[in-house]
């Protein structure tokens, strides 16, 4: 069945499976745990035992989240077996998420609200405790189109990386998710200018979806 808010007329959700790789050779599925609607990107906390799971499409389910995306708290059980505990309103569209080092900050890719969600969390229980936005639109006034869709944090915590695909770029944060002004210098009339951009972008190919951090150095 699915977890509570799902209406008794529509009860849509999406299954995250569980799967024991203790044979590699044929791994099994042990327990399908219910969520929201499209399970999309998805993070562990180990030390609370918590998956955090971002849902998609739980815009379309009012009863949920009034008609916007969330990120199912899920405890899983030693043996596999797990119930959501939890469900944290975001932004629309979600997609990927990531947990910050520290376990204290799961920031969450809104890719239809041009934001990412920074959703502070008590490492202990893995319980949401507060949601934050951070905009990634290129401007206060301007139209959507940035869509972040992926977010990684750095191995010491103190930038946030969000994967832009409609700027074919990548984002550079703070932990906070205060953007980072990057000087910039360019020819202007045969004399080198330096102008002060108010966010930093890394170029990158077409449509970043995905995102993944070397360990430091």
């Amino acid at each position: 069945p699915c977890p509570d808010g799902a209406p008794a007329n529509d009860p849509v959700c999406a299954p995250v499976s569980v799967v024991n790789i203790s044979n590699p050779s044929s791994p099994a599925v042990v327990h399908v745990i219910p969520v929201g609607r499209d399970a999309y990107g998805m993070a562990y906390a180990p030390l609370s035992s918590t998956l955090y799971v971002a849902n998609w499409a739980d815009k379309t389910n009012p009863a949920r989240a009034g008609g916007t995306g969330t990120v199912s708290v899920v405890h899983v059980n030693a043996d596999g077996a797990g119930k959501e505990v939890q469900v944290v309103p975001v932004g629309l569209d979600p997609t990927g998420i990531a947990l910050s080092p520290d376990h204290r900050t799961l920031a969450v890719a809104d890719s239809g609200s041009d934001q990412v969600s920074l959703v502070k969390l008590d490492p202990a229980t893995g319980a949401a405790i507060s949601v934050s936005n951070v905009s990634v639109g290129v401007a206060p006034d301007a139209p959507k189109g940035t869509a972040p869709l992926a977010v990684a944090w750095s191995p010491h915590g103190k930038n946030l990386l969000v994967a832009l695909a409609g700027l074919n770029a990548v984002e550079v944060l703070g932990p906070t998710g205060k953007p980072i002004p990057q000087r910039v210098t360019v020819p202007w009339q045969g004399t080198p200018a330096t102008f002060t951009a108010p966010a930093t972008y890394i170029p990158t190919g077409w449509y970043p979806d995905a995102l993944a951090v070397a360990p430091a150095p």
